[in-house]
């Protein structure tokens, strides 16, 4: 994610928008959610029958999408990820 975040960083400063560090970590710890996510959906559909596996896959495509869509400057999707993923994320892992 870090590199990511790097070049859209660029990309938005280039346009005159700047962000405290505390922006950038958070920025960076919600990509970093959306990318274990993702992962975690992986983990679950190796462990589902093929024919249970499409709901999973159409999950983690949206995940996907949303994560090639996360923008700094979308600072509310932003605080979102950071809020709702944590107990996504447990759940999907059977931490719950």
């Amino acid at each position: 994610m870090e590199l990511i975040a790097l070049e859209h960083l660029r990309t938005t400063c280039m346009r005159g928008m700047q962000w405290s560090e505390n922006d950038v970590a958070q920025f960076e710890r919600a990509g970093d959610l959306v990318n274990a996510v993702i992962a975690a959906y992986s983990t679950r559909i190796r462990e589902l029958d093929p024919q249970e596996r499409a709901p999973f896959l159409q999950r983690q495509r949206l995940q996907e999408q949303i994560r090639n869509r996360l923008s700094i400057a979308e600072w509310d999707d932003v605080q979102q990820i950071l809020c709702t993923y944590p107990s996504l994320l447990k759940r999907l892992t059977g931490e719950d």
